[in-house]
């Protein structure tokens, strides 16, 4: 199994480590330390999966807003995916206090991905409210949708 090892290994990897991403070269050395201080290739590899699993989390927990006032409402278009890693970010995009009577929140760049965006969403929608302003979720695709309505706001 050693002998395999060191011949399926890509030695011209080492030689590239700086060019690489850092949470590429993390997960590569992560992985080998514990191949090596188990024995146990499929612990090795599946510390890989789950950190690799994690920075695209990270990575992908991305999300902003654009907006405009026109005719006394104010529009954010959202872009990004909306699900756990993201909904605490989606709440700090919005100016409760600071906007106008009328807000509509553009869905029509994001997905809605789980539970706890549709948690979000209804937190902006209820703090809104307690502010006595109205809002209009639009442009939610169908998938986004439905969870919506079945999750409820």
């Amino acid at each position: 199994m050693f002998m395999v090892s060191i011949g399926t290994f890509d030695w011209k990897s080492l030689r590239d480590l700086r060019k690489l991403p850092f949470a590429d070269t993390f997960v590569m050395i992560v992985t080998v330390i514990i191949v090596v201080w188990t024995s146990d290739l499929s612990k090795g590899v599946l510390a890989g999966v789950v950190i690799s699993a994690l920075v695209y989390g990270w990575k992908s927990a991305r999300i902003k807003a654009v907006s405009d006032v026109q005719n006394g409402v104010k529009t954010y278009r959202v872009t990004g995916p909306l699900f756990f890693a993201t909904a605490s970010y989606f709440y700090d995009l919005f100016e409760f206090q600071d906007d106008p009577e009328h807000v509509v929140i553009d869905f029509t760049h994001v997905h809605v991905w789980d539970h706890s965006a549709v948690v979000g969403i209804s937190k902006v929608a209820a703090r809104y409210e307690s502010f006595g302003k109205h809002v209009k979720i639009a442009g939610l695709n169908l998938e986004s949708e439905t969870l919506v309505n079945r999750v409820g706001i």
